[in-house]
């Protein structure tokens, strides 16, 4: 079954946003209408898209590839509409960030952003994309990596050192952690790659396999 299009279109701003009552606000329908697209959506494809969790949801595996391919197709329908509605005295600078780094960093700055440039109209779009997969999809992005990215040019904005957490009730009494080796013996958790984990215990001396 050929998923509808208005309901492909909920699961993009969803994905995007990681929420249903945001993606409902944009859209102008309620949280429940959105749900009930979203249903729709995995009916007809047969695979969940979202795990839905307490005030949350996350991507599913499906979902992410789903999302992968879609964002950039929505993408474009809306740039070749905004040529057609955007009024020509002002420009139009689109900057992918994630919605963390956004709401915390970014938007506390954005009126002294608008101060100094009033002609720029500035769309903030958060996209499960990595950076380099959104190229023809902005003009400018925050996110984290070694900037080593074909075809961009990288300027550093920040350092940021990273640590792995854990909850003390999580580790059993017979497994102690007294080195960097031990943290192998447990569940390592990680969002769509492993590599910051091969670099930290790389950085501890440690091999990690995989």
């Amino acid at each position: 079954m050929t998923p509808p299009l208005a309901a492909l279109r909920t699961f993009e701003l969803v994905a995007r946003t990681l929420s249903f009552k945001r993606a409902a606000a944009e859209l102008g329908l309620s949280p429940t209408a959105v749900s009930h697209q979203i249903r729709k959506l995995e009916d007809a494809l047969g695979e969940a898209v979202f795990e839905r969790r307490v005030r949350q949801v996350e991507l599913t595996p499906k979902g992410r590839e789903l999302a992968e391919a879609v964002a950039p197709a929505f993408e474009t329908i809306q740039q070749a509409v905004e040529k057609f509605t955007r009024p020509g005295r002002r420009a139009m600078v689109t900057l992918a960030a994630g919605p963390l780094f956004t709401s915390r960093w970014l938007v506390p700055r954005l009126d002294a952003f608008w101060t100094a440039f009033p002609d720029i109209d500035l769309r903030l779009q958060h996209s499960p994309l990595p950076v380099y997969r959104q190229l023809t999809d902005v003009d400018l992005a925050i996110a984290w990596g070694d900037g080593d990215w074909t075809g961009m040019q990288a300027d550093l904005l920040l350092r940021v050192e990273v640590s792995p957490v854990l909850s003390p009730d999580l580790v059993p009494e017979a497994l102690p952690l007294r080195k960097p080796a031990d943290v192998l013996q447990l569940p390592l958790l990680h969002q769509r790659s492993t590599a910051p984990w091969r670099e930290w215990l790389g950085a501890a001396g440690v091999e990690a396999a995989g």
